[in-house]
């Protein structure tokens, strides 16, 4: 009897035990999601909880003609879905900014199995926190994002005032729509009575170096970036679209220098050359995506990249030579020729590429906006192969 009642006992006591978290689960789905606002510098986890610097507010200071951000980070005892963020006019003594110049989105996390490593084997200091985890990484293009529990979930909020605006005080606010409930956040934004000018306007060069056409970084073997990543075919109306949304992202961060892959324009227009060595460029798919950013009023610094790079690693006996790339001798390829830097063949290049291209930007107008990237890293410690690059391209009239 008594291996009976133990039996009863402990069947009683583990179903007992099991109805514990269901009611618990129960009563956190009634229960609205914490909030609090962080600043645009920290970095919000997946287990953060409220930093030093927290707010339950969002406090800006800014320009006019400016963007701003901030976080608000979102946290549940029970699973929950944030379907949106509303947000209200922002009110001043005399003026209004727009809801529509208000804007969010949820931040997504990459998997790192162990922090930066620079040259494989420096690792990069301080760090914001010891790998391996989720890293807040990328602001994701969805407008809700199901969030676990007790799960951290950050949202950010970007505030555009608009160059019209007024100097001065705004007030609104935001509402995180969450399916356990709505959460409200307040907004204050101080407008400086100061106008920062277009990127494109202004004297100051922003550079982000980008891959939106050719080979994926120096990997010639996988093929076109935006075809790996995205499905786009080069020049279909889908990749003029996200061409179009990189330009607007450009523009609203003040990137206006747009980096041009030369030799993939080149080509991508019918560039060849014979077997005498005779170069034809064809420039006609460098003019339209140059004109696609100048007319969405991005750039104001168009850039030639590359001219030139130290060798990989089938020629460390020649450091520190540089090869230059040039037109491919295969018809519409897209991995360039390499050829070194002091060689006849580099020489015939100089010699004819870099004129035609100075004529073309002349001719265009866009000599004065024009820089080359004559070579790429140089090194120190006797490394002066791109002093010869340097030279040579200037001995032909550097751009």
């Amino acid at each position: 009897m008594r291996w009976t009642r133990a039996v009863v006992a402990g069947g009683l006591l583990v179903t007992s035990a099991a109805f514990v978290p269901v009611a618990q689960a129960r009563e956190a789905a009634g229960v609205k999601p914490g909030v609090w606002t962080e600043t645009a510098y920290n970095s919000v986890f997946k287990d953060s909880g409220r930093s030093p610097e927290a707010r339950d507010d969002i406090r800006l200071d800014t320009a006019k003609n400016d963007y701003e951000a901030a976080q608000i980070v979102v946290r549940g005892p029970a699973a929950f879905t944030v379907n949106k963020v509303d947000f209200t006019a922002l009110t001043g003594p005399s003026d209004a900014i727009p809801a529509s110049e208000l804007s969010y989105n949820p931040v997504g996390y990459e998997y790192l199995n162990h922090n930066s490593v620079f040259g494989g084997n420096q690792f990069v200091v301080p760090t914001t926190r010891q790998a391996p985890g989720d890293f807040p990484d990328r602001l994701l293009n969805e407008t809700s994002i199901a969030v676990p529990a007790g799960q951290t979930q950050s949202l950010w909020v970007r505030v555009h005032v608009p160059a019209t605006a007024l100097g001065g005080i705004y007030r609104g606010r935001a509402t995180v729509r969450t399916t356990n409930g709505d959460l409200q956040v307040p907004i204050t934004v101080n407008a400086r009575n100061v106008v920062i000018p277009p990127a494109n306007q202004s004297e100051f060069t922003n550079v982000m170096w980008t891959n939106f056409l050719g080979l994926t970084s120096y990997d010639p073997g996988k093929g076109d970036t935006v075809k790996l990543f995205y499905g786009h075919d080069r020049y279909s109306p889908q990749w003029w679209q996200l061409i179009d949304n990189w330009a607007d992202t450009m523009k609203r961060y003040r990137q206006n220098n747009l980096q041009l892959p030369l030799l993939n324009l080149l080509t991508d227009g019918g560039s060849k050359v014979d077997a005498a060595g005779n170069y034809t460029f064809n420039f006609s798919r460098f003019d339209e995506v140059v004109q696609r950013f100048l007319d969405k009023g991005v750039v104001n610094r168009l850039e030639g990249f590359t001219g030139a790079g130290p060798q990989n690693a089938e020629h460390n006996s020649q450091w520190p030579r540089y090869l230059v790339e040039v037109t491919p001798k295969e018809t519409g390829r897209q991995v360039p020729d390499y050829v070194w830097w002091d060689t006849p063949e580099a020489e015939n290049w100089y010699k004819q590429f870099y004129p035609a291209l100075r004529q073309h930007l002349a001719d265009k107008g866009w000599k004065d906006m024009f820089w080359m990237h004559v070579g790429d890293e140089p090194g120190a410690g006797g490394d002066t192969g791109w002093f010869g690059v340097e030279g040579s391209c200037g001995s032909t009239g550097r751009t």
